[in-house]
């Protein structure tokens, strides 16, 4: 059974998860026409923003006028931000890829696989693949598999 605070927090992670799509999918929106479309209160949408600029996942690019009223402050989905690591391993080869938070590919090494090793030393190759992948982007896996910055 769900407590009112588990309920509470299902919600907020819905919302902001609905706030966060509708930016990356608008481009760039702002504050006022989030609410609008997502009908979400002014003071939720406000709320859920300002944790989303301290997540560094969403930045204010500027201001808008609609021609009455204060202007607007537009928000854009901050790219950049974060990057993904994703990992193809196939039968002959293995492929490890670096994209942004909009799936823009900014990184990509293709190796041989060698079907003759074990896992373990599969799960090694990919690592020091990620490794040679990502130092292109400043970061490296230690040895104990945390990423430095």
């Amino acid at each position: 059974m769900y407590t009112k605070t588990g309920n509470l927090r299902l919600v907020q992670k819905i919302n902001r998860s609905l706030v966060l799509n509708l930016i990356k999918v608008k481009g760039s929106i702002s504050r006022a026409d989030i609410s609008k479309i997502t009908k979400l209160t002014r003071s939720t949408v406000s709320s859920i923003v300002d944790y989303l600029i301290r997540k560094n996942l969403i930045k204010e690019i500027g201001l808008t006028s609609s021609g009455v009223g204060r202007k607007a402050i537009l928000l854009e989905l901050n790219s950049k931000a974060y990057h993904l690591i994703g990992v193809d391993l196939g039968t002959l080869h293995i492929t490890v890829a670096i994209t942004d938070l909009l799936g823009k590919v900014e990184a990509r090494i293709e190796y041989p696989t060698n079907c003759q090793q074990d896992k373990d030393k599969i799960i090694e190759k990919i690592l020091n693949y990620h490794c040679h992948c990502l130092s292109t982007h400043f970061y490296c896996f230690t040895s104990n598999k945390e990423v430095l910055y």
